[in-house]
């Protein structure tokens, strides 16, 4: 009884998901995030002068790129200030649209919407402290995780903690806000069937609904682009470009928006597959109807027949 009813609650959230609107909604914060990569950290140098190339100066760069390469560092600053703005914003639409789904499925008296109004500010502090606190908290994890790898510890020490903090926004900061943070510590049901849930999406990676893989898909994406971004800096060709942390960086932005993107895709596919299906059951269920009547009329025929 409880699959079939968590059957039919994913067969309608799949059927009342907005393609159009999460494909438009995907394509700004997409330009948003490419906007962010390659023009904010330009910012620090419009109002000085840049430093000289430091490495490959008998090959020089591109102008476009020089005032990304010049200091890592503050590039890598950028970078989250502005991935905390866009993740900000998609992760606040991904929450209303999530709450609006649970609306439509399972309904809301109307006590029970008043109380929500009333609560929705102090809900939504309380989601932003928690995911302030859990984005920050993950993001010293991830800088363990990437020194254990092999990452600067003494020379390089804040640039690869802004890239755990990058990782960590791109990954956790969405997922936290939109579903909270799981807690370890209670025996309470309902956070064991919260952490349930978290162990589903990100330890078995099985995520059900297109907005569970909107924020699987994404933050899968940024930690392989990440990985695969780090294999450019073993290259033996000294340009300024290969500094560390510039590659795994974008290629976790980059990982992010490839993320985002296959799970729109996925969406779509499942879709047009459930939409194909429906017709193809309405075919068949018209074809039995009409040969259920030409039998019936047959049938007549033949009672008409041996009356006479």
């Amino acid at each position: 009884m409880t699959a079939t009813t968590t059957s039919m609650s994913t067969d309608k959230i799949i059927s009342n998901f907005p393609l159009l609107r999460f494909g438009s909604l995907l394509g700004v914060h997409s330009i948003l995030l490419i906007f962010v990569a390659l023009f904010l950290p330009r910012s620090s140098f419009l109002l000085s002068d840049l430093p000289p190339q430091a490495s490959s100066r008998d090959r020089p760069q591109h102008e476009f790129l020089r005032p990304i390469t010049a200091e890592p560092q503050l590039t890598l600053v950028w970078l989250c200030i502005g991935a905390i703005i866009v993740q900000a914003s998609w992760a606040s639409r991904l929450k209303y649209e999530t709450v609006s789904v649970k609306l439509q499925l399972f309904g809301e008296d109307e006590e029970a919407r008043v109380k929500r109004t009333m609560e929705s500010s102090k809900e939504r502090l309380n989601s932003i402290f928690d995911t302030v606190r859990s984005t920050f908290a993950c993001s010293i994890f991830f800088h363990v995780i990437l020194i254990l790898f092999g990452a600067p510890f003494t020379e390089c020490f804040f640039r690869t903690y802004f890239l755990a903090l990058l990782l960590s926004v791109l990954s956790i900061y969405p997922s936290v806000y939109t579903l909270g943070s799981p807690d370890f510590l209670s025996s309470e049901s309902r956070a064991l069937v919260h952490r349930m849930h978290w162990q589903r999406l990100f330890a078995e990676l099985s995520p059900r609904s297109p907005y569970e893989r909107l924020l699987v898909f994404p933050a899968i994406g940024s930690l392989l682009g990440c990985w695969i971004g780090v294999f450019p800096i073993a290259l033996d060709w000294d340009r300024p470009w290969q500094a560390w942390p510039l590659t795994p960086a974008y290629g976790a932005i980059v990982g992010n928006i490839v993320g985002w993107w296959s799970s729109l895709t996925y969406d779509t596919i499942i879709f047009l597959a459930d939409v194909d299906k429906a017709s193809i059951a309405e075919k068949a269920h018209a074809e039995n109807k009409s040969v259920s009547s030409k039998k019936k009329k047959v049938g007549s025929k033949q009672k008409e027949a041996k009356t006479l």
